[in-house]
């Protein structure tokens, strides 16, 4: 079951991302998964490098004119005004997602974020069943981790093609964020403003399914493979158990890589169902079988599965042990 990895362009080989911003934003979350640092941040010079744009800008000035765009609105309609800061704040979330502020999140969060997000693209491209399933689980994830307030998340949702908060498709409001005008003394900025446009309405395509397009990203081990092909993955669990769960009891073991800890999480999302089924088959299976369970409840913090809130609060781990 284990399939040929793909070898190509070296770990310091760079993408031609100018005038292609899908390839950028894409680039841009790729970067972030190999980082070293446990944030899994971009440095200021990469992302200057992908998207010619000053990180002052782009996390500071722009938002300053997209909140100048929504005090206006609420001399017209208070409501209005509720509305828009829940749409610009699932917007900051997209932002955030490509470059943020050193220490602004935890790094589980920024792990989840990334991993949530990434994984909705995936199961878009994928021909699993259920997708709405996972995609709402992911959805809800990233909303969690980003983080965004709890009181607006309870109204939004990940449709089809688009995302709606109060049952209403948010892309015309959102659209007016993503095209926040340029003042006529601001040339110089111009091409930035542009370009950050273009990032969030690219982020935000990827998320809802109206782009697909995935660029060649060397696939380094077994766990990238499987994070990338979630129907495969399904597959070799059902398919070659010993493999699946050697695996699994080779992600616990060493550096901690994103990929390694993304194939825990995966477990959780697509495979488990049963507390005794899991306990059983990680007895007879793993060696490390507390690290797995370890890594399983930190997932559960951030992405809930009610099955491992049963092993942790139950009576199966004691009796397992």
């Amino acid at each position: 079951m284990k399939p040929n990895i793909i070898t190509g362009i070296s770990e310091n080989a760079s993408y031609n991302c100018h005038n292609n911003i899908d390839l950028a934003v894409l680039t841009a979350i790729f970067q972030r998964t190999d980082s070293r640092n446990d944030r899994f941040r971009l440095s200021d010079k990469q992302f200057r490098n992908l998207f010619q744009i000053c990180p002052s800008f782009y996390l500071f000035e722009y938002g300053e004119k997209v909140n100048t765009l929504i005090s206006r609105c609420y001399e017209d309609s208070e409501s209005m005004y509720w509305d828009y800061l829940a749409i610009w704040g699932f917007a900051q979330c997209l932002q955030t997602l490509i470059f943020d502020r050193v220490h602004s999140n935890s790094s589980d969060n920024e792990f989840t974020k990334l991993y949530s997000y990434l994984n909705i693209i995936n199961v878009n491209r994928s021909n699993l069943k259920d997708k709405a399933h996972y995609r709402n689980k992911l959805f809800q994830s990233f909303l969690f981790s980003s983080p965004y307030s709890w009181e607006f998340s309870r109204h939004i949702k990940l449709s089809k093609n688009c995302i709606t908060y109060n049952g209403d498709n948010i892309e015309d409001i959102l659209f007016k964020f993503f095209n926040v005008e340029k003042e006529e003394n601001e040339t110089d900025k111009s091409a930035m403003i542009d370009n950050i446009n273009s990032i969030l309405k690219t982020a935000y395509s990827y998320m809802v399914g109206k782009k697909l397009f995935m660029p060649y990203h060397p696939q380094k081990d077994i766990y990238s493979y499987y994070y990338f092909h979630p129907a495969d993955f399904i597959e070799l669990y059902q398919n070659n158990r010993a493999l699946f769960y050697a695996y699994l009891d080779n992600s616990v073991e060493g550096k901690v890589t994103f990929m390694k800890k993304a194939f825990v999480y995966n477990y959780s999302l697509f495979i488990i169902s049963s507390p005794d089924i899991v306990m059983s088959e990680l007895d007879s299976y793993c060696k490390h079988k507390d690290k797995i369970l370890d890594v399983l409840f930190l997932s559960n913090s951030t992405l809930p599965n009610s099955v491992i809130k049963k092993i942790k609060f139950g009576p199966y781990r004691k009796t397992n042990e």
